[in-house]
This record gives structure tokens, sequence and C-alpha cells, in this order.
């Protein structure tokens, strides 16, 4: 399974790109939805700033999940057991909390986003959380469209 999922086109870099962006566009549409359901109406700088941070914490975390395969996948026995999969986490979380972060910061200082006194900490934090929460269920489709074609061939 390992060896298709490298090879697999949706890996490479300008599908996988592709597919960063999408999810990120409609991660961001979400976001802004429910930011437009409880606040006021929003200027077109939020939707800038919101598909920052979102394509940031997409990338980052097939950046995260990329440099996984390229460290530890080669200690585990099998890379998509339970424990291959618990030890993703750190990298997911740290992976977004370095995206998020960051990118709310250089977002802020841009001017597309609005930051009130909150500390780097609590947003390297979120961010981890967040990340966590986008991998989990993408890694559940992945392993089970993988699962799907290895059965198949």
């Amino acid at each position: 399974m390992e060896k298709y999922l490298l090879k697999s086109p949706s890996e490479r870099p300008f599908r996988g790109s592709l597919r960063n962006f999408l999810y990120a566009l409609g991660t961001t549409f979400a976001v802004l939805g429910i930011l437009l359901i409880i606040e006021r109406p929003l200027d077109w700088k939020y939707f800038l700033g919101i598909l920052l941070i979102t394509n940031g914490l997409f990338f980052f975390g097939w950046g995260s999940e990329r440099l996984w395969y390229a460290t530890i996948s080669k200690m585990v026995e099998n890379p998509f057991s339970f424990k291959a999969y618990i030890s993703r986490v750190p990298f997911w979380f740290v992976g977004g909390g370095v995206a998020f972060s960051s990118i709310c910061l250089f977002a802020y200082k841009w001017g597309l986003i609005y930051i009130s006194s909150v500390s780097q900490y609590h947003l390297f934090v979120w961010g981890g959380i967040l990340e966590c929460l986008i991998q989990i269920p993408l890694q559940v489709i992945l392993y089970r469209s993988l699962i799907k074609k290895v059965k198949m061939i």
C-alpha cells in the first residue's frame, strides 16, 4: 500500500497542490459562512486572510505527512497500522502549529485579518489542534480508498 500511495498520481506536486487548494477553498467558504451567520458582513480582505490560513494548514499538513514518510515510515513495520498513525500526530500538531501561528501573524501584518491580543502560544496550540482535526478524517478517507484499490489489484 505504501508503494501505491507514494506512486499515486494524486500525490504528485501538481495534483496534490490542486487538491489542497480546493480543500482550502471549500474550508474557507465554510468558515466565512459561519462568520457571516455569527458576525456582521465581512470585507473581502477576510476572504483572502482565511484562504491564506486554510491553504497554510492544508499544505503544511501535506508537508508533515511527507516528512513522516521520509523519516519515520522506514522505522515501522506497517506504515498503515494504528501505532504508525499515532506516530504521525506530533508531525501534524507541529506542522499545524507553525502554519497557523505564522500565517495568522503574516495575515494580521498585511491587514487581512484582525487578531486582538492573542499570544503566539495559543495560536500554535490551536493550529496544532486544527491540523489534527483536519488530518484525521483525511487519513481515514485515504486509508479506505487505498484498501479498495489494493484489493482490486
